[in-house]
């Protein structure tokens, strides 16, 4: 007896004949984020952040986002934090993100499988609003890991707004049988049609909170004071390419 089929794209991933998601295009139909830039007080642990083969690009700052997202198809809407820096492999710099969190299997599952970014879980806490304020938390099994207070002060030209116009990752991928460490498979991908459809600036309180599951306490900023962005932006997640595979 054959096995139903759920989905027609279901060879793209599994469970086989149930899939949680198709093959991409993925359209970020509205995020709405806060994003702060800043440089990290510990550059040392900023380099070792970065998976190999990439490296830290010269002059590379940090940015930390806090968002929700509503991605259409297969994702859906969901929470996400992420650490942003520069990375390099070969003559290539583009972001590159040590640090993801997201609050369904869906987003993550299609972060990591698809695009190697290194997606792990996060409670489902939406950006609140309090008058004038933006407060943006990421949640890990209860556990606080960052905050953000964000208050908008004046309406920003979306040209003077940092853009993401494509993205390094590396796919890691474990090696069962203990003969190699891992294969790493360097991805580069656009993010098409990137729009940013309202953007305001203004100063942030930004707190990253010490944790045993995670170390990005460690890029904590020199001033917990910085200034940033709320934005509405919407892009398409599309295919990329495969830049490189070492095998360790």
């Amino acid at each position: 007896m054959n096995a139903p089929v759920l989905n027609r794209k279901a060879p793209y991933t599994v469970p086989y004949a149930s899939p949680l998601y198709g093959a991409p295009p993925y359209d970020m139909v509205e995020g709405k984020i806060l994003v702060v830039t800043f440089d990290s007080a510990n550059q040392s642990a900023l380099r070792t952040s970065v998976s190999p083969p990439l490296t830290l690009a010269a002059n590379s700052r940090t940015s930390l986002f806090i968002g929700d997202m509503l991605q259409i198809p297969h994702c859906g809407a969901f929470h996400e934090c992420g650490v942003v820096v520069t990375g390099r492999y070969k003559d290539i710099e583009a972001p590159y993100t040590p640090y993801l969190w997201t609050s369904t299997e869906e987003a993550m599952l299609v972060g990591r499988e698809v695009y190697g970014m290194p997606k792990v879980m996060c409670d489902d806490t939406p950006l609140r609003w309090s008058g004038n304020q933006i407060h943006g938390l990421v949640q890990r099994r209860g556990q606080k890991l960052i905050s953000m207070d964000f208050n908008i002060e004046r309406r920003a030209d979306p040209a003077n707004v940092p853009r993401n116009a494509s993205r390094l990752t590396v796919r890691t991928i474990p090696d069962p049988t203990g003969k190699t460490v891992s294969r790493r498979e360097v991805l580069h991908f656009g993010l098409e049609d990137y729009e940013i459809v309202e953007a305001w600036e203004g100063r942030a309180a930004l707190r990253i909170l010490p944790s045993v599951m995670s170390r990005v306490h460690e890029l904590v900023p020199a001033d917990p004071i910085v200034s940033g962005f709320y934005l509405r932006v919407k892009w398409r997640l599309n295919t990329g390419e495969m830049l490189g595979v070492e095998e360790s």
